[in-house]
This record gives structure tokens, C-alpha cells and sequence, in this order.
């Protein structure tokens, strides 16, 4: 029994690990990382994980204690080694599910406890042995059910700026206050037992509590924040795109009643004929700048981004239907498209004007949303670990650059390709219609 209880705190973090990662992407060969690591995690509790059977001399005791705090934290050291190389994920992400995953097991184990002393103070039951042991991982599957289901749905989260303050905190604060437990314990063994233990070990669960609301509120009222934020942009463009586009109409309406008048003076007079001209085909090519596309999202950024390309004199040539892209969330269509034309754009004005071009095609394929787009450089974007990173100056801004559009199709089962050759980029996305 004394190696079970040693090495409960592996058996609660494998276990919540699994189900907090389970919506990431797996590795090639996953499980051979995480036998690995789950082993040399065992090996840890096993023999460096303090013994605490209390004897007279508190010497023996402290001993634990100072053997059990260094012994804990390699496992959290090890857990957090076997998520990086079983999963997919930043850096700063793995150590935010540690933290969570430390938590939420702590939390298990204080549950378990307050529910086995409870019952044997009141005579109900006296667990001990296999029975102790059975109650320990039902109290650890019905918990994992509640909390850790709930907590891996946060599929897309960002642990930029305060956020990672926030990460550390949590964990600094965690193992202060398994140290603060342990010494009680040194100082006063009756801490574990009776009620005691229950007052006690509710409080560790509030302090945990607290500890999860923090690191899931606090990163998911960020990212409502942004998702909002862009929404209330995408919410603009759409009705700058109106009002563009009837200002646009109500123009070019005009300039069809004057047309008659103005062409039957042309006829008579040829003087201030270019300056004629030049209106006319200034009218015209704001009218070309609309792109309609069966998509009023994917109509209005794409207006946008033509609108840029004019006033950049870049060439954009752009066939696009987007009558099949319903399935795909509004945010989602605007920040895909945003990050593919903007990229295009930023590497066209870097070359010469008589090699500027943007092509971009939208089409229904099959079963799939097609969308292929080329455009020139001069600079080849800079490749590392197989995926081409933006040439923006600000890498750091969540929703743009090509690390957003690959968690965009991820999303939606989809696949980009990246393709380059002495002048041009191509970028293919292929997204399944469900």
C-alpha cells in the first residue's frame, strides 16, 4: 500500500494529462514518449519521494519532507518533458496545462482524503487496503469527468504578455503551498487526521479552485477579448463596405445622367477630353475595387484588400466564390483571408512595380473549399522547422501571420501547403464541406 500512496501524484497526473491534452495534436510515435516519461516518473516517486511514516523523532520526518519537495518538482519537471514531446504545442502552453494539470490533481487527492476520513469518522466505512485504493480512483475518474472535460475544450488559447505572469504565479503559488502543508504536517502529524484533516484539506481545494479560476478565466477573458475586438473590426468593415459601396453607386449614378450632356460636348470639343477621361476611368476603377463574391464576409475583407492593392498599384486579379463557405465562422473567414492578402501584399511592395501581382482563387471543388493565391518577392520568407513564418515586425500579434491561418484550417480539418520558387509564393488550402 506505502507504494501506491507514494506514487499516487504520477497516477493523478498521467491520467489528467490524457484527458487536458486530448483535443491537441499528437506526435509521431506519441507513446513511446509517454511510456518513457510515465516510467522514469514512477522511478522518481518511488525512490526519492519521502516516506512519511511518522516516528517519534521529527528529524525523520523533516528528512521526508526535504526529500519529497525536490523529488515533486522533477515530476512536474518529467510531466511537463512528456507533454512537449507527446504533443504538439508552444511552450508556453505546455506549462500552462502543467499548471492546470498540477492543480487539478492536487485537488483530486484532497477530495478523496476529506471523503475517506468523513466516512470513517462517522462509522459509515474504514477503507483501508484495496479498498482505500478503489476509492481513490473513483473519486479521480468522476472528478476528471467534471473538471478536466470541461477545462480541455479551450482548444485555442494564446499565453502571450500577463498571461504568462499569470502561468508561473500559479505554480509558484501551488508549491508554496504543498511546502506549507508538509511542514504542518512535520510540526504537528494531527493535522492529517479527523476533522482536522477535512478543515484543512477543504481549504487546500478553495485555494486550488481559486488557483483554476484564475488560469481559466483570466486566459479566456483574453481571448474573448480579442475574438471581440476583431468581430467589432469585421462589424466596421462590413458597414464601411456599405457605405463605400452606396456613396460608390450614388456616383457613378450621377456620372451616368451627365454622361449624355458630357458626350455630346466631346463631340464639338476636344479640349479637356483627358481630363474627362481620367474621371470617368477613376469612377470605373473604384467601381472594379468591389469584389462580390455570394460571401458578404468574404466580400467585404476582399474589398478591402483591393482597395489597398490600387492604392499600392499592385495588380489583383481575384475569382472568388464564396457561396459554399457558410459552415466556416464569420471571424474565422475575415482573419484567414486578412493574413493570406496581407502577407501578399507586404511582400508585393517590396518589388519592382512592373513585377507586382496578387491572384487569389476561391472555388467549390468537389467535396472541398479551394483556395489557391500567388503572389511575387524579393525577399524568400524565412523557413524554420519546416513552416514559413511571417515578415511582419510584429510576429507577436495574435490573429495574424501564417501560424493563425494553419490553426484556422486545422480547425475546420483543412490543410495548407506552402510552395516556392525563385520569385513566386503559392499558398493552396484545401477545406472539407461537412
Amino acid at each position: 500500500m506505502d507504494l501506491f500512496w507514494r506514487e499516487n501524484i504520477v497516477i493523478g497526473l498521467l491520467l489528467v494529462e490524457l484527458v487536458l491534452c486530448r483535443p491537441l495534436k499528437r506526435r509521431r510515435f506519441w507513446w513511446l514518449s509517454w511510456i518513457g516519461f510515465a516510467i522514469l516518473m514512477f522511478l522518481v516517486a518511488h525512490f526519492f519521494n519521502g516516506n512519511w511514516v511518522w516516528e517519534d523523532d521529527q528529524r525523520i520526518q523533516l528528512g521526508a519532507m526535504l526529500q519529497t519537495i525536490p523529488a515533486r518538482i522533477i515530476i512536474f519537471g518529467l510531466s511537463y518533458g512528456q507533454m512537449m514531446c507527446c504533443y504538439k504545442l508552444p511552450v508556453w502552453n505546455g506549462l500552462y496545462y502543467l499548471a492546470i494539470a498540477m492543480s487539478l490533481q492536487h485537488t483530486q487527492f484532497s477530495i478523496y482524503k476529506i471523503i475517506e476520513e468523513v466516512l470513517r469518522l462517522t462509522h459509515i466505512a474504514n477503507a483501508v487496503g484495496v479498498e482505500s485504493i478503489l476509492l481513490d480512483l473513483a473519486v479521480l475518474m468522476v472528478y476528471l469527468l467534471l473538471m478536466g472535460f470541461i477545462i480541455s475544450e479551450k482548444k485555442q488559447i494564446e499565453i502571450r504578455g500577463e498571461n504568462r505572469f499569470v502561468v508561473i504565479l500559479a505554480m509558484v503559488l501551488f508549491m508554496a503551498s504543498e511546502t506549507i502543508s508538509m511542514y504542518l504536517y512535520v510540526k504537528d502529524p494531527m493535522v492529517n487526521f479527523g476533522w482536522t484533516l477535512v478543515t484543512t484539506r477543504t481549504q487546500d481545494i478553495f485555494y486550488n479552485i481559486v488557483m483554476l479560476t484564475m488560469l481559466y478565466n483570466l486566459i479566456g477573458r483574453k481571448a474573448l477579448e480579442v475574438e471581440n475586438d476583431a468581430l467589432s473590426a469585421l462589424s466596421r468593415q462590413r458597414s464601411n463596405q456599405y457605405i463605400f459601396t452606396q456613396e460608390l453607386i450614388n456616383t457613378i449614378n450621377i456620372k451616368s445622367h451627365d454622361l449624355k450632356k458630357q458626350v455630346r460636348y466631346l463631340k464639338n470639343n476636344t479640349e479637356g477630353t483627358k481630363e474627362f477621361l481620367d474621371d470617368i476611368e477613376s469612377s470605373v476603377l473604384l467601381y472594379d475595387s468591389i469584389v462580390h463574391t455570394k460571401n458578404d464576409t468574404l466580400s467585404a475583407i476582399l474589398t478591402e484588400k483591393s482597395m489597398v492593392c490600387q492604392k499600392n498599384e499592385i495588380p489583383f486579379t481575384c475569382i472568388a466564390d464564396g457561396s459554399g463557405l457558410g459552415f466556416i465562422k464569420e471571424l474565422d473567414i475575415y482573419t484567414l483571408f486578412a493574413n493570406l492578402m496581407d502577407n501578399a501584399i507586404e511582400a508585393s511592395e517590396k518589388v519592382a512595380a512592373e513585377d507586382r501581382s496578387i491572384s487569389l482563387i476561391v472555388k467549390q471543388q468537389g467535396s472541398f473549399i479551394s483556395i489557391h493565391q500567388e503572389n511575387y518577392f524579393k525577399e524568400p520568407p524565412q523557413e524554420e522547422n519546416g513552416i514559413y513564418k511571417t515578415l511582419k515586425a510584429n510576429k507577436d500579434y495574435h490573429g495574424f501571420g501564417i501560424k493563425s491561418m494553419r490553426n484556422i484550417i486545422e480547425k475546420y480539418n483543412g490543410t495548407l501547403s506552402i510552395s516556392v520558387d525563385e520569385k513566386r509564393f503559392r499558398t493552396n488550402i484545401l477545406i472539407p464541406i461537412p
